[in-house]
């Protein structure tokens, strides 16, 4: 990939992007919808792999340190995730990242959908409409939704490495 973000970010459609930068390193995680994980150490892929599993670890070294990506869901019913980078055992920085469930969301659909079978009924259109009507709906709610349906947060760890060494 040729340009990778440099901030934490996240898009329904292309993924989420993690990122940690310090004096020694830049770490970018990639993680796609689809399962897809890559992770980036001074912009370069160190380690690559599909995986839908709740758990996920990527390791690997600059030949100096010891590098770790863990992946892993923070409660059981795995709406929040927590990503966490660690140098030699030792945590960078964590990833907290959860599903913003909003019931305004959920009564706007609702409440649009209900629109469209009212117009349907009322000029007597075909069953196919209120079908086609619905999955439009459920489209724009969708891209309308998706940049905020995902919250991430970045927690630093307040020991340095430097504090350990």
């Amino acid at each position: 990939m040729s340009s990778l973000p440099n901030q934490t970010k996240f898009n329904l459609f292309k993924g989420m992007w993690f990122y940690h930068k310090d004096a020694s390193c830049e770490i970018h995680i990639y993680m796609s919808v689809l399962g897809k994980q890559t992770v980036y150490f001074n912009r370069k892929v160190v380690s690559s792999a599909f995986s839908l599993k709740m758990k996920t670890q990527h390791d690997f070294n600059d030949g100096i340190e010891q590098y770790s990506v863990i992946s892993e869901p923070s409660n059981k019913a795995m709406t929040a995730f927590e990503t966490t980078i660690r140098k030699n055992k030792v945590i960078l920085k964590s990833f907290s990242t959860h599903y913003n469930f909003d019931w305004k969301r959920i009564l706007s659909l609702f409440v649009a959908i209900f629109g469209v079978n009212v117009f349907v009924e009322y000029f007597n259109l075909p069953d196919w409409t209120r079908w086609a009507g619905g999955v439009l709906v459920i489209l724009v709610v969708i891209i309308y939704f998706s940049k905020t349906l995902m919250t991430i947060k970045e927690l630093e760890n307040p020991i340095t490495y430097d504090d350990i060494a």
